[in-house]
Order: C-alpha cells, then structure tokens, then sequence
C-alpha cells in the first residue's frame, strides 16, 4: 500500500502503517480471510478434537465447505466497493484455483520481479495473484516493486485491495478512490 502510494516503504513506515492504518475501519484497505479458522499450519487440523460438526473432521472437509462460501463473499465485496487493485497472496493449492474464480478474468505471468507475480484486469479492478510475503525467499524489496509498479502503471496513487492463502488466509480490501488500469 505504501509503496503503490509513493510513500516511504522502510521498516519503520511499514510497521507504523501496520499498526495504525491496515485493515481499520477509518482506513483505506479491508482485511477479510479467505479460510477465516487459526491453524499453526497446513499440516495441523485441531478442530475435529473441538467438536463433531461434520464439515471440520478434517481440513479438507473444511475447505471444501467454507470455500466456496467465502469465495462467493469476497466476489460480492468485490463488487460492491470496487477496488482499484486485489493482492491475492499464494500460489499453491487450492487457493490459486479460487484467486482465478475470484478474479473473473483472465490471469496471466509477469516477467521481472523475480518471483511468480500474475496480473488480470475487468477494466475497473486490477488483480494481482503474488507469493505470499511469509513465502521462502520473498523480501520486502518484492513488494516495494510491485508497488511501485501498480502505482506507475496509470501514474497516479492507486488502492489495493488483498487476499491471501497461506497461515492466516488474509485478504486486504480497499475502498476504490479511481479508476485502474492494468499493470504494464
């Protein structure tokens, strides 16, 4: 968000931002979760020792339930507030199936930032599908980058909005303040 601003994006600025603008209801992005129940990883699923409901016997019954809920949620978002950009974070399994669904368009690869970074467009909202910044070898540098080049793409400050895949399943929404185009 700083970076795609033109604002400072060292640690200091980003840790300000974290703690006093992201995901606040005064402010310019929306968190929202893509599979809003904790676990400590993938590999763990404690919820079937919880209760007996039989949609959290395993996580895979889970995501098969809640998925497609919470994916038919976030489009509605979506289309409500209209962000100028959707950072979609994670690349593997089940999730970049549903950041494609999401998107609604056509996703495609970008060459020249060194890792994996995929764009789409519907004419109002650019969507980015990006590793997730707890990924193995993913640096701030990264998203420094990607910022910038959202914000250079039409050449104007522009708001993202996020979703993520990996450990909490975050996804960052924002309120659209003008009109977007695709990244170069």
């Amino acid at each position: 968000a700083l970076a795609a601003r033109g604002m400072p994006a060292d640690v200091e600025s980003v840790r300000h931002y974290q703690s006093t603008r992201l995901g606040r209801t005064d402010g310019e992005t929306r968190l929202v979760e893509l599979l809003p129940l904790p676990s400590p990883s993938n590999r763990d699923w404690r919820y079937s020792e919880w209760t007996t409901a039989p949609r959290f016997r395993t996580r895979e019954t889970y995501v098969e339930y809640v998925a497609p809920l919470r994916t038919g949620r976030i489009k509605q978002q979506i289309a409500h507030h209209r962000p100028a950009v959707v950072m979609m974070y994670g690349l593997a399994g089940f999730a970049y199936a549903r950041w494609r669904e999401i998107a609604g368009v056509p996703i495609t690869p970008l060459d020249g930032f060194g890792h994996t970074l995929e764009t789409g467009s519907d004419g109002a909202t650019t969507y980015v599908v990006c590793p997730h910044p707890a990924s193995y070898g993913i640096t701030a540098e990264f998203f420094i980058n990607v910022g910038a080049a959202l914000r250079n793409s039409n050449g104007r400050t522009r708001s993202p909005y996020s979703v993520t895949s990996r450990g909490s399943r975050l996804a960052e929404l924002t309120r659209r303040t003008e009109k977007p185009r695709t990244l170069p």
